[in-house]
């Protein structure tokens, strides 16, 4: 897997099988808006690649945001699916006599991540409270 090369719809077809299944009309639109993006990758993604760009996930430059997944809640589902992947196969790639420090890089790279994605989950629950919406927990 580390050396896997997909366009970005289908690594969410294999990394977010749920969220792919009731999001089709975003997939479906992917693939283009990724080529016009970055058409020198000619719409594919390597293993590598997509754990980067899923990584840097400031409000400047949120790659998936560019692509068409305009809800902060499934971007963040997303985010947190391509890390899991990401530490599960070793795609960032480390000396394997430091695989202890390794362990402990990914769980800081993992818990900023979520850190991240709880701050942006709670800003919009509060903008569509301030917008009227109701939510339900």
């Amino acid at each position: 897997m580390r050396m896997a090369t997909k366009s970005p719809a289908d690594w969410l077809r294999l990394l977010c099988r749920d969220w792919s299944e009731e999001n089709e009309q975003i997939l479906s639109t992917m693939d283009e808006r990724f080529l016009r993006y970055k058409s020198y990758l000619k719409g594919r993604l390597t293993s590598q690649l997509l754990c980067r760009l899923s990584s840097e996930m400031d409000e400047c430059n949120d790659f998936w945001k560019i692509l068409g997944v305009k809800d902060e809640f499934d971007r963040a589902h997303i985010v947190a699916n391509v890390e899991r992947f990401c530490s599960l196969y070793n795609i960032r790639g480390s000396n394997s006599n430091d695989v202890s420090l390794l362990t402990v890089n990914d769980m800081r790279d993992i818990k900023a991540s979520q850190k991240i994605a709880r701050k942006r989950i709670q800003a919009e629950i509060n903008a569509r409270i301030r917008e009227g919406e109701t939510i339900d927990y």
